[in-house]
């Protein structure tokens, strides 16, 4: 517990691959909670306090496991979303052209992340994904103490740089930001999560900001100020409720960029929004799914 919290806070990548082999740890003691204690606990350099706090947190853990069926193989939600959090950030940055060097080091890990599925790879699974797998399999190997041939250190190399280039993009962009956006979904759901990540991170929440513009009205815009003191900035877009405050219902709807080319050589591209709404997501419904697809989103809609 206290290796992860330190990890989270200092390299997103070291926390889940800490957080994998603490999953197969509860694995090799049977979800038995006395081993544990025995093995892992009873061992940890704390006092009794933290030790019991501890013990509370395998528990959750094993709980979790046992809820989400991945007791035999497979990861808890709470490390599902740092890998769809790292590929939306992933995807966010190969389509900037402000980052040429990530994109370079992704191009140079892609025949690596291609060869890895061609031997067995989950190919359903995000690029990231594969990436963390692999990562993950030569840490077994080394605390196995097995040998590890020289092409695949050479491709965990490229790979493990790739990722180091991701992790680092995630705390500098919390830190250059005065704050974030939020126009769909619960707002109060989202104070809570933002905040929890900022002090994750090491930043103070209280020196951020989120602006909200969510179909809102001044009650519900009072209602997220409140909530918000001394916890969080806030600021408010009211768009809807402005213009439209005539007793009559406004329709769920939001206009948006449909579709694009680059220049006048190139073919009309598809654009597709997603949404913490429903209503609110744009693009035709084949687009729409696969993106939830890929971005392990499918079952949270």
């Amino acid at each position: 517990m206290y290796i992860s919290q330190q990890l989270k806070k200092q390299n997103i990548a070291e926390y889940l691959l800490y957080m994998w082999q603490v999953e197969d740890l509860i694995r090799a003691n049977n979800f038995d909670m006395e081993k544990i204690r025995e093995t892992i606990v009873n061992s940890y350099p704390v006092d009794e306090e933290h030790k019991k706090a501890l013990a509370q947190w395998y528990e959750d853990l094993i709980a979790m496991m046992h809820d989400e069926g991945v007791m035999e193989k497979g990861h808890i939600q709470i490390n599902r979303n740092v890998i769809i959090w790292l590929t939306d950030l992933h995807l966010r940055l190969l389509r900037s052209p402000k980052f040429p060097y990530y994109s370079a080091a992704y191009y140079k890990a892609l025949p690596f992340i291609v060869e890895l599925r061609a031997k067995g790879a989950d190919k359903d699974a995000p690029e990231i994904e594969t990436c963390f797998d692999a990562m993950y399999g030569v840490l077994m190997l080394k605390l196995q103490k097995k040998e590890i041939s020289e092409d695949t250190q050479k491709a965990i190399k490229v790979i493990s740089d790739l990722l180091a280039m991701l992790s680092n993009f995630s705390r500098k962009q919390a830190k250059l930001f005065d704050g974030v956006r939020c126009d769909s979904g619960d707002e109060f759901e989202f104070i809570d999560r933002l905040i929890v990540r900022y002090k994750e991170l090491g930043i103070d929440p209280t020196t951020k900001t989120i602006i909200f513009s969510n179909a809102l009205d001044f009650e519900k815009a009072l209602k997220i100020f409140q909530y918000c003191q001394g916890k969080i900035r806030c600021s408010f877009g009211i768009g809807t409720n402005l213009t439209n405050d005539t007793g009559y219902q406004p329709s769920n709807i939001v206009m948006k960029l449909s579709r694009c080319k680059m220049n006048v050589n190139q073919e009309w591209r598809e654009c597709v929004k997603l949404s913490d709404d429903m209503g609110k997501h744009m693009g035709s419904n084949a687009e729409v799914e696969a993106c939830l697809y890929e971005l392990r989103l499918a079952s949270e809609n």
